[in-house]
């Protein structure tokens, strides 16, 4: 079934609204820790209480590892960082950063090198997506969707609806960009489904409908299936869909993925234990899977290059609560 959501004229979500949300989901993630680190990045909230990685709670730094087993450290900022993406052509990054008391979105050199704060002004923002051909960025700001030129820093607005929206993905054909929304901050049996817009903005459009909290959709290399985890799973898992929302099939346990260039594989993050979570690659036509990235921290937010070659992810600690 597929809804359009016009888009709402002249509707500001107030500060106070958006902290007593996130307050709401954080009574949640105090008894999984699972979804702490995502606690910021599904709301994009202008001001958050102090568990988020936006006020330095969470000190994450971003990695890039290899298939041969190296493993380099890109970022060691105090803050954290989270969320990366590698630009189409792969020379640069694109992450969010609590450098500055709060969530900015930051581009840098593939190497770690040239980091400029691209939105830099006093509110968070989070989730950044590039372009197909790297001239805009698409965020989340405010629970809304905003895109901004690279090389101007010229920023709008691309939506304004009553979705709280998270997770935007911007299609391999530039035409359509996906993203997780619902009417409420997740929660015990809130609901959030997998829409798309145009990257002009107008209607979106809703490609799911179903009874859990999917999010972080992301649009295979050949733009024909979308997939995306579901929160309301325990453990987390992975599926597939359409480019329309149809035929949905489960992959496996895990939650944030990312397809590689060719689409046959996938690497993932997964808890396999109180506060260590890994990254496995999984072969989409087998589904065999290997250990990719282990060790006692919170790996997460793997982000597959554009030449297959590498994997960048963010790397940290989370206080756990106990369960």
């Amino acid at each position: 079934m597929t809804d359009h959501i016009a888009p709402l004229a002249g509707s500001n979500r107030r500060r106070g609204e958006c902290q007593s949300l996130v307050r709401s989901w954080l009574e949640v993630v105090r008894s999984g820790f699972t979804l702490a680190i995502a606690v910021f990045l599904l709301v994009g909230c202008s001001s958050l209480p102090r568990e988020s990685l936006c006020t330095g709670e969470l000190d994450f730094d971003l990695w890039v590892a290899d298939f041969d087993g190296g493993r380099v450290q890109l970022t060691d900022f105090e803050g954290g960082e989270a969320d990366a993406v590698w630009s189409p052509d792969g020379s640069r990054i694109a992450f969010t950063a609590s450098r500055e008391g709060n969530c900015d979105i930051y581009v840098m050199n593939a190497d770690g090198s040239d980091l400029t704060n691209l939105t830099g002004i006093r509110s968070d923002e989070s989730h950044p997506s590039w372009s197909p051909d790297g001239s805009q960025i698409v965020f989340v700001s405010g629970g809304q969707l905003h895109v901004i030129d690279v090389a101007s820093r010229e920023r709008h607005e691309l939506t304004e609806s009553e979705i709280i929206h998270g997770f935007p993905d911007w299609s391999p054909d530039g035409e359509r960009i996906v993203f997780s929304g619902g009417e409420e901050a997740p929660g015990p049996g809130v609901v959030h489904d997998l829409y798309s817009v145009s990257p002009s903005g107008g209607d979106e459009v809703r490609l799911t409908e179903a009874s859990t909290q999917r999010t972080a959709p992301q649009w295979s290399p050949d733009g024909t299936q979308i997939m995306y985890f579901d929160h309301s799973t325990e453990p987390l898992t992975i599926w597939t869909a359409n480019s329309d929302g149809s035929g949905a099939k489960r992959v496996t346990a895990g939650g944030h993925a990312s397809w590689s260039p060719d689409g046959s594989r996938v690497v993932f993050d997964r808890e396999v234990g109180l506060g260590d979570v890994d990254l496995i690659v999984i072969d989409l036509s087998t589904r065999q899977e290997r250990l990719f990235v282990d060790g006692s921290d919170y790996d997460t937010f793997p982000a597959w290059s554009p030449d297959g070659t590498r994997v960048v992810f963010a790397s940290g600690t989370v206080s756990a609560p106990t369960r």
